[in-house]
């Protein structure tokens, strides 16, 4: 499956997704949030400095959050999330195109590209516009 395939669901699609999926969304992006900042960004040592300790900050409320929601912890979800953000992302995607045979994706009329939004009608791929 292409890429923007999957974003453009994650994107327009979000309310396709289990409640399960959702939670386990969730856990990804509060995950995120405690992320430390990356070294080799080329931040300024004080700019560094600060996101480091907005991070561990992050961290903090991040393992309370986690401890008190159940459903961010369940069994369902901790499987949904293994292998990563990418591979949940497709793994939804996939599944939402299967569950979903007749999801109606925008696709451009000449070239067969997927367009940026439900609505668009012009295609970035082929310049192609088909504005009445």
């Amino acid at each position: 499956m292409d890429d923007d395939v999957v974003e453009y669901i994650w994107k327009y699609h979000r309310d396709l997704l289990t409640p399960a999926e959702v939670s386990a969304d969730n856990r990804l992006m509060l995950l995120g949030a405690g992320e430390p900042p990356d070294p080799s960004a080329g931040l300024p040592p004080d700019a560094l400095a600060f996101a480091s300790r907005y991070a561990e900050k992050s961290r903090r409320q991040v393992e309370e959050i986690l401890r008190r929601d159940p459903a961010l912890n369940s069994p369902e979800v901790l499987a949904l999330v293994e292998g990563g953000e990418a591979a949940f992302r497709r793994r939804v995607a996939e599944r939402v195109l299967r569950e979903h045979a007749g999801l109606a994706l925008n696709r451009c009329p000449r070239c067969g590209g997927l367009c940026r939004t439900p609505k668009s009608k012009q295609c970035f791929r082929c310049g192609h516009s088909w504005r009445t």
